[in-house]
């Protein structure tokens, strides 16, 4: 079983909105914790239910049925139907950004919007796989070497996907931009209402980049 740390904001007598924030490769749920909730204290000011996993490679590829842990962690605190919005919001940047939008393509029905950016490798909705530009040959080295992983990384996203607000992005100094580009471009056929941010940073995600994904976020509330 993975940790989580789970922090309940609640303004007013509104429902509560559950967000999911996924780590990076090098990450965990404290050090995002750390790294996000001045900006969530900024941009996101609605009633919150803060899902901050750790998970360890291959997390990125939904390994060992991280999803289905996921949604099981979500649904012990989200049961009360007239307390809880019953759709995610989720978060990830870099490896946390592969997570998310392979768990969106596997469970759009559960998923509000999805806020992907910077990932190293991209699946896209047709199951092809896009590999880390910087990291050639990214799925024939350990631990993304199995089988398990592969399946995901060609996974063709499931019916539904047009129905979830998208967002990705890259910095334009970043080497995954290009990639991340392309990805957007073919999401976009399949699901339009998808948005792109371009930002003037490399690899890290800026105020900007938080304060467009938060405010997006607070729409679902």
């Amino acid at each position: 079983m993975s940790e989580y740390i789970i922090i309940k904001r609640q303004h007013n007598d509104a429902k509560i909105l559950p967000v999911v924030l996924v780590h990076g490769l090098s990450g965990n749920a404290h050090r995002m914790v750390d790294r996000s909730l001045a900006h969530i204290d900024r941009y996101l000011k609605i009633n919150t239910l803060l899902i901050f996993p750790t998970y360890v490679p291959p997390y990125q590829f939904l390994y060992d049925n991280l999803d289905g842990e996921l949604l099981a962690e979500v649904q012990r605190f989200t049961r009360d139907r007239s307390a809880y919005h019953q759709k995610l919001c989720l978060y990830g940047f870099s490896a946390g950004a592969q997570f998310v939008h392979r768990f969106t393509y596997a469970h759009p029905d559960r998923v509000a919007c999805c806020a992907a950016l910077s990932a190293g490798s991209w699946t896209h909705p047709n199951g092809t796989f896009s590999d880390h530009p910087g990291r050639p040959g990214f799925l024939d080295r350990k631990p993304c070497n199995i089988p398990e992983v592969h399946r995901v990384a060609h996974r063709k996203a499931r019916n539904g996907i047009n129905k979830v607000r998208w967002i990705t992005g890259c910095g334009r100094k970043d080497i995954r931009y290009d990639t991340t580009r392309a990805f957007h471009a073919n999401l976009k056929e399949a699901a339009p209402n998808t948005r792109f941010i371009s930002f003037n940073a490399g690899h890290r995600a800026t105020d900007h980049v938080y304060k467009s994904v938060f405010q997006e976020f607070q729409r679902f509330a």
